[in-house]
């Protein structure tokens, strides 16, 4: 036991001289470590230094470079205009010149402006697309009646017929071409008296003078389509109401 004691000691002495052995060398090269760690942040101070110079002697490297190249071209300009003056001094002294007429002005045949076809082409065209659009936009706005289907639409109510307006001054015109032509006939009929028809005074005797009238037609195809409508049934009567205007009935 003693022995195993002697060579226990023995072992843990030299173990903590290896563990201060070790601990020397890792401190020395931590020492090192720092030593190198500092002298390399220094060279880089120095470095970053050095660039943070060259960045501003860059700039004014290129200020002066610009300058440069400006007062270059200046002078460039300005000997090729002091080349060009002393030509013109030569030609001038010798009579010569270097001016050339390459075209020369004309009177013109036409103005430039106003181009009439194109304003007036632009002109019909918008007149005629405004137009159309009036036109429709008037079509479909416009809630007249106007035709049989539109009595039948609103009036919900079958129509026999429609009779086309005629004004004041058509009826006035045709009423006394009738009573001058029965005149005329009454003058002919050599002694022979003919009564003129009562009522040659009134719009409805144009049906029977003008039987070619539209508003004859219209008459006439109205007799046509109640006579058609009343043959299934045994109607006896038929009753007319307002078919003048102005008859003071609605």
């Amino acid at each position: 036991m003693q022995r195993l004691k002697s060579e226990m000691d023995g072992a843990k002495k030299a173990l903590e001289t290896e563990t201060q052995n070790l601990i020397r060398t890792a401190e020395s090269d931590y020492q090192a470590a720092l030593r190198r760690e500092k002298s390399l942040e220094d060279v880089f101070n120095r470095q970053k230094n050095t660039a943070a110079q060259l960045n501003s002697s860059e700039i004014s490297y290129n200020s002066l470079k610009a300058q440069i190249d400006s007062k270059r071209n200046l002078l460039d300009s300005l000997m090729k205009q002091q080349s060009e003056t002393g030509v013109s001094a030569q030609l001038k002294s010798l009579g010569a010149s270097n001016v050339k007429i390459l075209d020369r002005a004309e009177v013109p045949l036409r103005p430039s402006s106003p181009n009439r076809n194109r304003d007036m082409l632009i002109g019909f065209l918008v007149g005629l697309m405004g137009g159309v659009g009036l036109a429709f936009f008037l079509h479909l706005v416009d809630n007249s009646v106007k035709t049989v289907e539109d009595v039948q639409k609103y009036a919900k109510l079958p129509a026999q017929g429609i009779v086309p307006s005629l004004s004041s001054d058509e009826a006035d015109r045709r009423i006394r071409w009738a009573a001058s032509r029965i005149k005329a006939e009454t003058a002919a009929s050599k002694g022979k008296t003919r009564e003129t028809p009562s009522g040659i005074e009134s719009i409805e005797m144009i049906p029977y003078f003008f039987p070619r009238s539209m508003i004859s037609e219209s008459n006439r195809l109205i007799r046509t389509a109640i006579l058609l409508s009343s043959s299934s049934d045994k109607s006896k009567s038929l009753i007319l109401t307002s078919p003048i205007p102005a008859e003071g009935k609605t």
